[in-house]
């Protein structure tokens, strides 16, 4: 009787490990049994693109927004979410870089002066920021951009730039070119800020 019992075993571990062995000299069935061990999370290799989403915040909530017409989409690549180039009438393009990062990114009068020092203008007090900052309400809630001329080096540059915050994310929008070609987009900007929103608002 022992002996039987023990022969039973035997054979039960070598069954067990004839089936580790088939397992691990199929790579489809380890994937297999990767994803049953984690129901209820879909690879998101696997996910279904959502129709007119741009992004996926840090925080998980689906970024959307809707261009416009004339801009031209390009791949995004690197920190960038999205990508756009926008053709002036005199064949000069401005590019359009949507970029999202976790937490505030050292606050609005922070990212104000970055942007007026990559257009060779002097940093402001913080008490002055209301002076050269444009407001918009929008689906997101608040909305600040500026509006920048280069100067120097910078002369005849432009940039429309804006901060958004958004959960534990905040989104900026940059639109960078020749003075004329960013001037004329400067409509198409603003509405295209307007039509950012998150499931979960």
């Amino acid at each position: 009787m022992n002996h039987l019992f023990h022969k039973g075993i035997i054979l039960l571990s070598a069954t067990g490990l004839s089936l580790v062995l088939t397992s691990c000299g199929n790579d489809d069935d380890i994937k297999v049994y990767r994803v049953s061990k984690e129901i209820g999370k879909p690879s998101p290799s696997r996910q279904a693109p959502i129709s007119g989403m741009g992004a996926r915040a840090n925080d998980s909530s689906p970024m959307h927004w809707h261009a416009p017409a004339t801009w031209v989409k390009k791949p995004a690549s690197g920190m960038r979410k999205g990508s756009f180039e926008i053709p002036g009438e005199d064949g000069s393009l401005a590019t359009v870089a949507i970029t999202s990062f976790g937490g505030d990114v050292g606050g609005l009068p922070a990212n104000i002066n970055r942007w007026r020092n990559q257009m060779g203008l002097e940093s402001i007090d913080e008490n002055k920021i209301d002076e050269v900052t444009h407001r918009l309400t929008t689906q997101l809630g608040g909305v600040t951009y500026v509006d920048l001329e280069g100067k120097g080096e910078h002369a005849g540059k432009r940039m429309l730039a804006s901060y958004m915050a958004s959960g534990s994310s905040t989104w900026f929008v940059k639109v960078t070119g020749g003075d004329k070609v960013v001037a004329s987009a400067t409509d198409d900007f603003i509405e295209f800020l307007k039509t950012f929103h998150s499931t979960s608002h």
